[in-house]
């Protein structure tokens, strides 16, 4: 029984190459492009604590699990900044608008208006001076409650953000900018590491004005806001 519930933990997080069993829990850590991604979840016949490295027992001692373990509960046993709340049609929400914009990362923040999130593809990000006039930067502000919370910025993988199941997820953002999301009928935790990437800033030389602008997208733009707070009905499924 523990060696197929093992292998059911294996199989069900590919997106791990090194997966953690310690005291009734395992954590399965991300690897490259999502190294900022961990998933801790609960287990029920295995006892032994071991490290798995591409699914096999890489033979790690007691205490090396239990000092692992303890890092990453500290992880998301940090104090919080901000708490909310997001259904599982928000949770998709996101997840459809970063495939159909190909968006690299999305920015969580809350200001005096609410809570939202940006979504931006940071390969378009032009470095120079200069961009062409068939250069196209799509940014989309998007509110998620009305809600008044402390304020917060955390930026986030997107293609991580992609691995979160659709479920109705309590969120937390720490201190220590971990974006911690809590399925509460399971207790599966899903931890996203901020980027600390600054939001994209376009400079160009306008032909006509003779002078250089800069386009910085902030929350109080006129960018076009869509609002899936939990009193709007989502727009699609």
């Amino acid at each position: 029984m523990t060696a197929k519930e093992i292998k059911t933990v294996i199989d069900g997080n590919t997106f791990s190459s090194n997966i953690l069993f310690h005291e009734g829990h395992f954590v399965a850590f991300g690897h490259d492009p999502n190294d900022d991604f961990v998933v801790v979840g609960q287990t029920t016949s295995i006892k032994k604590s071991s490290i798995y490295a591409n699914g096999k027992d890489s033979k790690s001692d007691e205490s090396q699990c239990e000092e692992l373990f303890k890092a990453v509960v500290n992880l998301y046993d940090d104090s919080t900044i901000c708490h909310f709340y997001l259904n599982s049609y928000q949770i998709k929400f996101i997840q459809k608008t970063i495939a159909f914009y190909d968006a690299t990362h999305i920015v969580l923040y809350c200001d005096d208006e609410g809570i939202f999130v940006n979504f931006y593809d940071v390969r378009k990000c032009v470095p120079q001076g200069r961009m062409s006039r068939s250069h196209e930067t799509r940014l989309l502000v998007h509110k998620l409650s009305s809600l008044q919370r402390d304020h917060f910025k955390v930026t986030l993988n997107a293609w991580s953000f992609k691995m979160v199941p659709p479920l109705d997820l309590d969120v937390a953002i720490g201190v220590n900018k971990i974006c911690t999301l809590t399925h509460d009928d399971s207790g599966y935790m899903y931890l996203l590491r901020d980027q600390e990437l600054v939001q994209p800033v376009i400079e160009f030389f306008s032909d006509r004005l003779k002078t250089k602008i800069s386009l910085s997208f902030v929350p109080t733009s006129n960018v076009p806001v869509q609002d899936t707070s939990p009193q709007m009905i989502p727009d699609f499924e």
